[in-house]
């Protein structure tokens, strides 16, 4: 590529025309102002913006591809390469280097997506997706199958179907406390074992405690309410409500 930069006045800005722009040959072609139309060998163009950093330090930054198909598409190319320019110009009349600015904006576009997609898988992460996915992990690897059936059926029958299909991001600790206040043995428990519901809810708040930190560790909740030391109300005379202690 030839090192010849065409020029007419480096302190005049707007140079070249959209007719200049469509027929330039191999070179660096000067708009004024730093900002250069770079042609190869092989006829590919590009806008480029030459500047000298607030370090001292000569830098080049790529402002695109220079379409030159027609004049249209010439003129369309140099009006915007001049806008971008002239927003280079500005940032370093603030004393910043264009292309360090740049590097930021685009690292802080990239933060600012992937907390968007984080939200969004968090968003798809219910409470029952967590858990099945915690039981299918590790409870029914490490379980007998009738122990692992009631571990996750437990779940399943004794958690609202309000708070059981949200995202786990979204469940409170009021509201578990409120789900495991109503908590009540099936038929054949009381049959058996009389009224086994502080035991139901203690194993309960187990589970669910081990759902949550599971949760927190692949990123999909950031705390755990069946950790935060709530009280259970106490029984009404002559209900079956789970007795004063915590769950």
């Amino acid at each position: 590529m030839s090192s010849k930069v065409k020029t007419r006045g480096a302190a005049k800005l707007h140079l070249l025309t959209a007719r200049e722009v469509q027929a330039a040959g191999r070179g660096d072609h000067s708009d004024g102002g730093g900002l250069l139309l770079r042609v190869k060998t092989t006829g590919a163009a590009s806008w480029v913006y030459r500047y000298t950093s607030p370090t001292g330090q000569r830098r080049e930054m790529g402002l695109g591809v220079a379409f030159k198909g027609s004049p249209s598409q010439a003129g369309q190319s140099l009006t915007s390469a001049r806008d971008l320019a002239h927003r280079a110009r500005e940032t370093l009349r603030q004393g910043l280097d264009p292309l360090a600015a740049k590097s930021e904006q685009r690292k802080a576009a990239q933060a600012a997506e992937a907390a968007k997609k984080a939200d969004r898988q968090r968003e798809q992460w219910t409470l029952a997706r967590c858990a099945r996915d915690y039981h299918s992990r590790v409870i029914d690897q490490s379980r007998t199958p009738k122990h692992a059936a009631q571990w996750i059926s437990s779940l399943e029958n004794h958690v609202p179907a309000s708070l059981w299909n949200r995202p786990i991001g979204e469940v409170t600790a009021p509201e578990l406390l409120s789900a495991l206040s109503g908590t009540r043995p099936h038929e054949r428990a009381r049959r058996h074992e009389g009224n086994t519901v502080p035991e139901t809810v203690r194993r309960i708040r187990q589970r669910l405690d081990s759902v949550f930190e599971d949760a927190i560790f692949h990123g999909r909740v950031g705390m755990n309410p069946p950790r935060w030391p709530l009280q259970i109300p106490p029984p009404v005379a002559g209900s079956n409500s789970p007795g004063a202690g915590q769950w």
